[in-house]
């Protein structure tokens, strides 16, 4: 699952442009709770999701 996530993150990432900043932070939004339903509590899978999540945020090019 976690492949997949980083998949969409890549594909998000590599799509975004300055114009559809608010699109892609809605989906990575998106993505991470969708990653979080599939942790099942597990602590471990959400450090993880929250650290990919902070990095491609900070690699979107919103300024």
């Amino acid at each position: 699952m976690r492949k997949i996530l980083l998949l969409f993150f890549a594909l998000i990432v590599l799509s975004c442009s300055k114009t559809n900043c608010d699109e892609e932070m809605a989906r990575l939004e998106e993505l991470r709770t969708q990653g979080w339903h599939n942790c099942n509590g597990s602590k471990a899978c959400w450090d993880k999701i929250n650290s990919d999540y902070n990095k491609k945020v900070n690699e979107l090019d919103c300024d």
